[in-house]
C-alpha cells in the first residue's frame, strides 16, 4: 500500500493534461492558461518528477528544447 500525498491544484491540473498527450514545459503553460512558465509550475512539475508521477520523453538529456513530459504508469491509475 502506497502512502497518500497531497497534490496542489497546479499539479492535478497538470496530470489531467499529459492525460491526453505528451505536452513540452510551453504546451503547459498555455494549457493552463498561463502567460509564461512561473516558479510555481516550475515547483510542480519538479515535485512530479521526484514523486514520480511524470518523466521526461527524452530523459537523457533533460534540458533540451524537444523535451516534453509524460505520465508514468502510477499515475495513470491515479483517481484526481
Amino acid at each position: 500500500m502506497e502512502a497518500q500525498v497531497e497534490l496542489s491544484e497546479t499539479e492535478k491540473q497538470i496530470l489531467v493534461y499529459l492525460r491526453e498527450r505528451n505536452l513540452s514545459s510551453k504546451e503547459l503553460v498555455e494549457s493552463l492558461g498561463l502567460k509564461a512558465l512561473s516558479g510555481n509550475l516550475k515547483k510542480a512539475i519538479k515535485h512530479l518528477l521526484e514523486l514520480g508521477l511524470i518523466e521526461y520523453t527524452i530523459p537523457d538529456k533533460p534540458k533540451s528544447s524537444r523535451q516534453k513530459y509524460r505520465l508514468k504508469m502510477k499515475a495513470r491509475r491515479c483517481d484526481l
